[in-house]
């Protein structure tokens, strides 16, 4: 590792930087001052940048058994609290220590528990009062909530829980001052639950008197596991909630589990270290090289918490480059999990970015069955698909970062110990593994061998390989200790070489105050500054204009706007629609007595007769009753709209230089006119302020819009269209496979050949086609233009940091008349030792 990424040389340099500032004498004037306080502000982000953590995620539905598989990865399945119903009501941060040789995984003795701020606490409330009043507004109006709630904050209006309190008891049916009586029973739960969550906010947050703004508590480790066990759910209660007078201190919590109990709503975090056998996980090294940690969230959905707990949970999330998303392995389908994941693009996270962060565990495997040997037996049944389908929601199409798991399966397989889980759990653990006792792995043998034959190269084999392994252990492991090391890793050094590049920015402008008086500016240089930020003022424009179209907001951006997804969706769909086997067999449906898709005729086999070529040649390849025909025509179809695509892109792009030329080609001109005295002296004046000559070659570039667009449309043109096993993962049915009208498919029962022969089920089909087409070629638009926005924001990014900035302007210090050069101030020759260690080590 280079200087510049190694953290610990990094860490050093800031606390340099900090050191410097605080021997320099007092500032003169409030611009000085305004600088020293930046360059202090971005040390101190640089060293904590350098310093973090190294972080992995854990988030899922509730009851889905993370903190089971979080313990089972670290070696000690009962390390958190284990329950059949919703157990984790914090995020829970496991700082990871390297533990002693033969050593057992441990939790330390003590915890840290994090009470939020007011303005987490207000941020928290605002989050879940405003879904409230937008809910109520939308069935029940004749409530005003968004008149007489909407709007007010009551941790942070000085107003208080007053008219929150006068307001809610009508979700009850009672009438409130100004309110109309409703029916309770036309009042959704969730709204009333919500109600109640934020009546516990309420009573914890009057009862206490120094948790919230306060520092971490230190409590006993086992007090802590016992109090904040959630209890069992509760249902929506028929009365609406009294005020609730509880009053704690932070002594009082320290050593009371019921006052810790009643502090639940306003915990942030509970922080706890854990000893790792290394015996166990080694975490492939990481734990050697930076401090690592792992966050278990709260069950997305759980009732009692879930609005305080998706508020934390989304605001921990948006710096999360590992993200571990548990999945029930029998019903993988979550419209919570899948709501609160697209909620976190509202939070500067593209989908793209939280597909790169994402890696998908379908635990609880063991409870998903194999399909039945035999030939006439699918492999792939709807639970494996299922898992497919579902998971890549959340990874796209790396099909590899989707994992089988089965955290009994693994305990069972080393042989870990869970006793310190609750009598109730170890009896449901105790169950299971007896079951999987009498039939111990492997199962999937049969599974994955006809896979391999029938669907090579399907990810599922090897999936299923691994699982019958160790449950699917190791896979996992494997799995995280790669994504971190490319992404956690990756991400930190990125972030870290960013701040180190903004602080060196700072330390130069505080350099060019520090210098500024010491020479006048000629003509030249006043007219090249000048023209610079003219420069500096199109690449803002251009910047905001990506941003804009990488992340659409309510403002339209300015210039041409690129191809619509919508419309490329929608024109796709209806090409599917339009497909000439649909009519076919909707023809046969008309004809047939029943209406249904009526069984095509098997083949005749004459050797002899007119017709015996004409058999001899009959091929399923252009029959609609098997998947062969629409996998053709799913490909053309797609094939045909990237091509579409990709001219569509490049015709944009064509628009987009032709739109900024007219802002950049004049400034281009004058970059490059060797007879302007002012633009000769950019050579000097990089060479003099930037040390490095060629970055006048980045702002050229980007000056030089039509370039740019000719250069990307060709980088474009190479790898537009997709390959093959990408358009195929994606076509909606089993490959080569027989449709339940043709004439070789067994009749289980006349119930079920009437379902999957009923136009109805036609219709999915064509829906489920038209659907996986548009996504399809809807993800592909996707892929160009972001790349192509990736490149363009990268063009500006470089241009915009290589720009000399209006100080830069400046002659060379020296006396006049030939004199001899003026010494520089102390502070800049301690600022210059700083910027030359710093550049010596990116050599």
């Amino acid at each position: 590792m280079s200087r510049s990424m190694d953290f610990s040389a990094l860490s050093d340099l800031a606390q340099a930087v900090e050191a410097l500032l605080a021997g320099f004498d007092p500032p003169e004037g409030p611009e000085e001052a305004a600088l020293r306080e930046q360059v202090l502000d971005l040390a101190g982000e640089l060293r904590a940048r350098a310093e973090a953590p190294v972080s992995i995620a854990v988030v899922g539905e509730y009851s889905v058994g993370k903190s089971l598989l979080v313990g089972t990865l670290l070696g000690r399945p009962d390390l958190l609290a284990v329950e059949e119903r919703p157990a984790t009501g914090n995020i829970t941060v496991l700082r990871l220590v390297r533990g002693e040789p033969g050593s057992r995984t441990e939790v330390a003795p003590r915890t840290l528990i994090r009470y939020m701020s007011t303005a987490q606490l207000g941020s928290c409330v605002g989050d879940i009062l405003t879904e409230l009043v937008e809910g109520i507004e939308a069935r029940h109006p004749e409530l005003r909530a968004r008149e007489l709630i909407g709007g007010h904050n009551p941790v942070l209006d000085e107003r208080g829980w007053g008219a929150f309190n006068s307001w809610y008891p009508c979700l009850w049916g009672r009438p409130g001052q100004g309110v109309v009586t409703v029916n309770p029973l036309t009042i959704a739960a969730t709204h009333r639950d919500a109600v109640v969550e934020l009546c516990r906010i309420r009573d914890a947050l009057r009862g206490q008197r120094d948790l919230v703004d306060s520092g971490a508590l230190d409590i006993d480790s086992a007090a802590v596991r016992a109090a904040l066990l959630l209890p069992p759910v509760e249902a929506t209660p028929d009365e609406a909630p009294r005020v609730e007078s509880v009053h704690f201190t932070r002594a009082k919590v320290a050593e009371d589990g019921q006052a810790l109990r009643a502090s639940f709503p306003l915990i942030e975090r509970v922080e706890q270290t854990v000893f790792v056998s290394p015996e166990e996980w080694e975490i492939g090294g990481l734990m050697h090289e930076h401090e690592v940690q792992v966050l278990d969230f709260p069950g997305i959905g759980a009732v009692g918490s879930y609005g305080r707990d998706r508020n934390l949970s989304r605001r921990v999330l948006a710096d999360m480059h590992t993200i571990l998303v548990v999945l029930h392995a029998q019903r993988p389908y979550s419209r919570e999990a899948l709501s609160f994941w697209d909620m976190l693009t509202d939070d500067d996270r593209t989908p793209a970015a939280l597909a790169d962060a994402a890696l998908v565990a379908a635990n609880l495997f063991d409870r998903v069955g194999a399909p039945p040997a035999g030939e006439g037996s699918a492999p792939l049944t709807d639970a494996l698909n299922g898992i497919r389908i579902q998971g890549g929601k959340y990874v796209g199409r790396r099909a590899d970062r989707i994992v089988a798991v089965s955290a009994v399966a693994a305990i069972e397989a080393y042989g870990l110990g869970y006793e310190g889980a609750s009598p109730e759990t170890r009896a449901v653990l105790d169950r299971v593994l007896a079951g999987l006792r009498t039939d111990p792995l492997p199962h999937w043998q049969e599974t994955v061998a006809r896979l391999e034959a029938q669907h090579p190269g399907d990810d599922w084999a090897a999936r299923l390989h691994r699982y019958d392994q160790d449950g699917g252990l190791k896979a996992l492991r494997d799995l995280l200790e790669a994504h971190v090391r490319e992404h956690g890793v990756g991400q930190k050094a990125e972030r870290a070489q960013q701040s180190k590049e903004k602080l060196e920015a700072a330390l130069r402008d505080l350099r060019r105050r520090l210098c500024l008086d010491l020479v006048a500016p000629s003509e030249e240089y006043v007219s090249a500054a000048t023209r610079f930020e003219q420069i500096r003022a199109v690449f803002h424009r251009a910047t905001r204009q990506l941003r804009q179209l990488r992340d659409p907001q309510d403002e339209t951006p300015e210039g041409p706007l690129p191809p619509s997804f919508a419309e490329v969706s929608r024109q796709v769909r209806n090409e599917v629609y339009r497909w000439e086997p649909w009519n076919h067999l909707m023809e046969r449906a008309s004809d047939n007595p029943e209406l249904l898709v009526s069984r095509s005729e098997p083949p005749r086999r004459s050797r002899i007769g007119p017709g015996a070529k004409r058999d001899q040649r009959q091929d399923d390849s252009i029959s609609p009753d098997v998947t062969v025909v629409y996998q053709e025509t799913f490909r053309a179809t797609i094939d045909d709209a990237v091509a579409r695509n990709l001219a569509a892109v490049q015709e944009w792009l064509d628009a987009w230089g032709a739109y900024w030329q007219s802002d950049c080609g004049p400034l281009l001109r004058w970059l490059r006119d060797e007879d302007d005295e002012s633009a000769r002296l950019l050579t000097e004046v990089y060479q003099r302020r930037r040390h490095d000559v060629g970055l006048l070659d980045y702002v050229d570039f980007a000056l030089d819009v039509a370039e740019v667009a000719e250069q990307l449309k060709a980088a474009l043109a190479e790898d537009a269209m997709p390959k093959a096993a990408d358009w195929a993962a994606d076509f909606p049915a089993q490959s080569r496979h027989a449709l339940p009208w043709h004439h070789s498919m067994k009749v289980p029962s006349d119930a079920d050949d009437r379902r999957r022969r009923h136009p109805l089920a036609l219709a999915q089909l064509r829906g489920a086609m038209a659907e996986a087409a548009a996504a399809r070629v809807g993800d592909e638009l996707d892929r160009l233009m972001d790349y192509a926005l990736a490149e363009l924001t990268r063009v500006f990014g470089d241009a915009s940091r290589s720009l000399l900035s209006p100080a830069d302007f400046r002659a060379p210090l020296g006396a006049p008349d030939g004199g001899e050069e003026r010494p520089l101030p102390q502070a800049v020759r301690d600022i210059d030792d700083i910027l030359r260690e710093w550049n010596e080590g990116d050599a």
